[in-house]
């Protein structure tokens, strides 16, 4: 079966989308890469000195970092295959699957920024990438959904 061009530009904006969380994937292998953002915003401190007065709570926090870093690998794991096999063959029910994964773990991610950090340059990425996968999914709606 030919991939048609809508269908490329779609799996091509899905895997921007998936490149974006890259960052997050960094989380695993360096949990402390991010969490001083965080914790200045938050708390107005960082990881080093949250460690020389609760050690154990500083942990914890560099523990969650990594968690989502891990829980960010796994997804990929799925999620790749997913857009690049049955996505790219215009299947509808990969369609609405990687549609709503990836706009629901966006938009999550947007609003915990906002309500969080709400660093400019953290929220504009999350609204780009939810702009891309809207886009991916209004450019493949017909074809997929033509069959």
């Amino acid at each position: 079966m030919k991939t048609s061009k809508q269908m490329k530009w779609s799996v091509a904006l899905m895997l921007v989308t998936m490149v974006m969380f890259l960052p997050s994937i960094m989380n695993f292998f360096t949990p402390g890469l991010f969490v001083d953002i965080y914790l200045q915003n938050d708390a107005g401190m960082t990881i080093a000195a949250l460690a020389k007065t609760q050690e154990g709570v500083a942990s914890i926090i560099l523990l969650g970092f990594q968690g989502m870093g891990f829980t960010i690998i796994g997804y990929h794991m799925f999620a790749w295959p997913m857009i690049l096999i049955p996505f790219k063959k215009a299947e509808k029910w990969a369609w609405i699957t990687v549609g709503v994964t990836q706009l629901w773990l966006w938009i999550v991610n947007f609003v915990l920024e906002m309500k969080h950090s709400g660093s400019s340059f953290i929220v504009a990425y999350s609204v780009f990438a939810i702009l891309a996968i809207l886009l991916s999914l209004i450019i493949s709606y017909r074809t997929v959904f033509s069959k």
